[in-house]
């Protein structure tokens, strides 16, 4: 059996031992919506920011390639920098939001007793979780985007290159 389904049949055995856990997970579900909608405001923006420039990342690609196609280069290099600036500083927003959540939630932590249970804690784990996520998506959408672009330019300056030799 391997280790995948080892946890997922010890996972099943612990819902079917405890019937009012399996209850209570079914009852309130913890979605990637509730988790953005819990986080404080400033977390919020950043996730939001995230998901901008994310969209913002495949809009420039998706110009510039139109651009690149009819022969324009001379904006290129502008565009391929705000790409590699969302790639750069995207992870950087996002593990500061986490950061963010994880030193609140431990100041919280640290002033409520008696300790909740994992159940309490874990919607402030999927925050900080989600906010990395969101930061490293974008930064891998920008950098793969961003090297397509390179790719391209680099083709048509090629095929340029080689008219101008054959005439």
């Amino acid at each position: 059996m391997t280790p995948f389904r080892l946890a997922l049949a010890s996972a099943a055995a612990l819902l079917a031992a405890s019937p009012a856990a399996a209850q209570q997970a079914v009852q309130n579900p913890l979605t990637l919506g509730g988790v953005f909608a819990d986080a404080a405001i400033e977390v919020q923006l950043v996730m939001a920011g995230l998901i901008a420039a994310t969209l913002a990342a495949i809009v420039v690609w998706a110009l510039e390639l139109a651009r690149i196609r009819k022969g324009r280069l001379e904006n290129t290099p502008a565009r391929q920098a705000f790409l590699k600036a969302v790639a750069g500083a995207a992870p950087l927003f996002g593990l500061a939001a986490g950061a963010y959540t994880l030193l609140m939630s431990s100041l919280a932590l640290a002033n409520l007793r008696p300790t909740p249970p994992l159940a309490m804690i874990a919607p402030g784990f999927a925050e900080v979780l989600l906010s990395v996520f969101l930061g490293l998506f974008a930064s891998a959408v920008a950098t793969t985007l961003r090297r397509h672009l390179e790719g391209r330019v680099d083709m048509w300056r090629g095929a340029g290159t080689a008219l101008a030799a054959a005439e």
